[in-house]
């Protein structure tokens, strides 16, 4: 059995943090069929972050695919990104706050005036606060971006659980598959491992996942 990406139209996008660095991606196709893709992140994130970014992606991501995802995150971010310069050059021309470094934007760190001064203007503190909305808004978004592009990039990990693998008539077995491909990238097989329902899914699926991307670099190396 192997696990080759399948899914084009997407009915539901979920991440669950498996270790530190480590996210299961599960997306489940219009029509049904469920895929699982196993990440490497390299920011650490936290299961309430990933919960953000299934919410967030599943507002719009139905009857689409990662690409058309990962295009609208990105729009998102650019029209984010232009508005936080323009709120944050109001904020400096106001006097209410000063640039660190000549970085500008959401690429800078902005210096907040004296408190003083920030009393007597209700207004600006208003506009200070709509910043810090939209760095931590930025910062989200930047965030499920790079969950998506690691998605688009992973190769597929099929799980099954119990009755949901039609080998197992009990439904007290699990089986976790990742395949494997050769020089040209061609999936030629898969390694997995079967077990208990209830086994140490957070142990076994990077073992499964380091064993199959092992054996591709051997035959992609000889």
């Amino acid at each position: 059995m192997v696990a080759p990406k399948l899914i084009k139209r997407i009915k539901h996008i979920e991440f669950i943090l498996i270790e530190p660095g480590l996210v299961l991606a599960v997306m489940v196709a219009e029509n049904g069929l469920v895929e699982n893709r196993l990440l490497h992140v390299s920011k650490e994130i936290r299961p309430a972050q990933l919960q953000q970014a299934t919410n967030y992606l599943n507002a719009f991501m139905p009857g689409n695919d990662i690409d058309t995802g990962i295009a609208l995150v990105r729009n998102e971010i650019a029209r984010q990104r232009a508005q936080l310069d323009s709120l944050c050059e109001q904020v400096v021309s106001s006097g209410l706050a000063t640039w660190s470094s000549s970085a500008r934007g959401a690429d800078g760190t902005l210096l907040i005036s004296g408190q003083a001064n920030l009393l007597d203007n209700i207004t600006g503190m208003e506009e200070l606060e709509d910043v810090s909305k939209l760095f931590q808004g930025l910062e989200s978004k930047e965030n499920i971006l790079e969950l998506l592009e690691e998605t688009q990039q992973a190769e597929g990990l099929q799980i099954f659980i119990g009755t949901d693998c039609r080998l197992f008539n009990q439904g007290d077995f699990s089986m976790i598959i990742a395949s494997y491909s050769d020089a040209e990238h061609h999936i030629v097989g898969a390694i997995g491992v079967i077990g208990p329902r209830r086994m140490n899914y957070a142990r076994i699926i990077p073992v499964v996942d380091y064993t199959a991307n092992v054996v591709t670099r051997m035959l992609s190396s000889s």
